[in-house]
């Protein structure tokens, strides 16, 4: 994991990922060196943001490559779907560039 006060440090991300949940409450993960870290907070919890856009404030444009808006769906195991677990992630690359303007 990252500590939010750590990501200005990080030479390059390959991918930010915006994990979103229900009610717009959006957590955060990077992709640095091929792996996958989430971001916390300087007392140790998830970073939670309600707002895409405060996200993204949180990166300096010209080290991010990426960045992409992740969903993924526990709703076939709760309605008792039998079938072999499938992966059911959904990702949309997001066009940040007027958002750094």
């Amino acid at each position: 994991m990252y500590n939010e006060t750590d990501i200005k440090k990080i030479k390059e991300i390959e991918k930010v990922i915006i994990h979103s949940h229900e009610n717009s409450l959006y957590l955060v993960s990077v992709i640095v060196n091929g792996l996958e870290h989430f971001i916390q907070t300087p007392s140790g919890d998830l970073l939670k943001r309600r707002n895409k856009i405060d996200v993204l404030r949180l990166f300096e444009p010209a080290k991010v490559r990426d960045v992409v808006l992740r969903h993924q769906s526990a709703y076939d195991e709760m309605i008792g779907h039998d079938y072999p677990k499938m992966d059911n992630r959904l990702e949309v690359k997001m066009d940040i560039s007027s958002i750094f303007v």
